[in-house]
């Protein structure tokens, strides 16, 4: 019976569903990706999820961005496209006023692309891996202000890059 009761108390918790924190979302917003050899500025991300509850989330999100530099040895471009699936943790704290604020750490899978040019020069490059992050979401009643911070695991060539990317994203809940 006590195994019954514990069962309950931790499914229910888990599950417990606050109306406002589950449901689907989308945004778009700024993205920038940066390592050691890979830099790219100028980025737009366009992300999507499902708020399960108070703690979990599923995410999808499609993230660009680009870098143009000339000097006098020539002009260098990158163009950068990660697409990632995963998991959000975190626990959203709900204010009287119907503000929420969840702070939360992420992980899962992604596909990344580099297009790479410099004078007559080109190549492209990509690779599937795992990624992680944190961020921190405040949501209205319909609305969400994101701000995050993702590492991505890049094997370019033999060689482990690990990729930043910072963006801030604006979003409806549904």
């Amino acid at each position: 019976m006590k195994k019954v009761i514990l069962a309950s108390v931790i499914t229910s918790t888990l599950f417990a569903a606050n109306a406002a924190a589950q449901g689907p979302r989308i945004g778009i917003g700024m993205s920038t990706t940066g390592a050691e050899s890979i830099t790219a500025e100028k980025g737009l991300k366009i992300e999507g999820g499902y708020d399960i509850n108070d703690i979990f989330a599923v995410v999808a999100s499609y993230e660009t961005s680009s870098f143009d530099q000339s000097n006098s040895y020539g002009t260098y471009k990158d163009d950068f496209t990660t697409l990632k699936f995963g998991m959000e943790f975190g626990y959203t704290f709900h204010s009287e006023e119907g503000i929420a604020v969840k702070p939360f750490v992420t992980t899962g899978f992604h596909y990344s692309d580099v297009d790479w040019e410099y004078d007559r020069h080109s190549g492209s490059f990509g690779d599937e891996n795992f990624y992680y992050g944190a961020g921190v979401r405040a949501s209205g009643e319909n609305v969400y202000v994101q701000l995050s911070k993702d590492k991505l695991h890049f094997n370019v060539g033999g060689y482990n890059v690990v990729p930043g990317q910072l963006a801030l994203t604006v979003g409806f809940k549904f």
